[in-house]
């Protein structure tokens, strides 16, 4: 693990970095905002578990956001109900 910054001298992506806890993609080739319910929730457990994966496998260069209705406590259960699927967390959540 890197050390951090001074957060006086930090950027403002550090202090964001640091803020959310996901290290960033430095050069995104997409950004991906996905929905939750309805959306990247949807399809057949194989369809999901195969997406999942793919994002996972791409985490470097997919900045993935989630844009959602759904309050912190309401994501970070959903991701622990999802991680048996290969849920991973988002980079960011509007």
């Amino acid at each position: 693990m890197s050390p951090q910054p001074d957060p006086a001298s930090a950027s403002p992506r550090q202090q964001l970095e640091q803020g959310i806890r996901a290290r960033l993609p430095s050069a995104p080739e997409l950004v991906l905002v996905t929905d939750l319910d309805g959306t990247l929730l949807e399809g057949t457990p194989g369809w999901r578990r195969r997406f999942y994966r793919w994002l996972d496998i791409r985490r470097d260069t997919v900045l993935h956001v989630f844009n959602t209705g759904r309050d912190l406590a309401s994501i970070a259960r959903l991701l622990e109900q999802e991680a048996a699927m290969g849920l991973g967390a988002p980079h960011l959540v509007i």
